[in-house]
């Protein structure tokens, strides 16, 4: 395949699934791509090769672009986590991501009702500790206050 072959595979199966303005801004970065690898000594075809197929690269910019405008096909409120399969290897060994400069896309959204909830088991855990710690040290307690009123006791007397 060549450079030209690549970049009209891409724009075709871009085209109506993404505006045009971010499919302007793909097919300049993949031109400026090949200009680069060119530069190097590298041939079209092992540029296309290292890239991979433009439908998966397509595929992958039109689910980024889903991600970005917020048209998600997950459950509001619930966890969602999403890793980007589109990486593609360049070859200089380099690792080139066709989405964007993170290839990793993580929200975790907790429902309100979990919130609560962990925060009651936080609070009794808190409770539950400062009783158990009160009850450990009870017996010792006892002890000093029994002291002091045999003591204040035995003065009472000697008075």
């Amino acid at each position: 395949m060549t450079q030209t072959e690549f970049l009209s595979n891409l724009q075709r199966y871009l085209s109506g699934y993404i505006s045009q303005d971010s499919l302007s801004e793909n097919i300049t970065f993949y031109e400026h791509y090949f200009q680069e690898q060119i530069a190097l000594g590298k041939k079209e075809e092992m540029i296309c090769h290292a890239l991979g197929d433009p439908r998966l690269i397509a595929r992958s910019i039109i689910e980024q672009e889903k991600r970005i405008n917020g048209s998600s096909s997950g459950i509001p409120g619930h966890a969602t986590f999403s890793e980007s399969t589109s990486s593609q290897e360049e070859p200089n060994g380099n690792s080139q991501n066709t989405q964007s400069s993170s290839a990793h896309t993580h929200v975790f959204r907790v429902p309100r009702v979990l919130s609560i909830i962990i925060t009651l088991a936080i609070i009794i855990l808190i409770i539950v500790l400062a009783v158990t710690l009160f009850s450990a040290l009870l017996p010792f307690i006892l002890v000093g206050i029994l002291f002091w009123i045999v003591i204040s006791f035995i003065r009472g007397i000697s008075k």
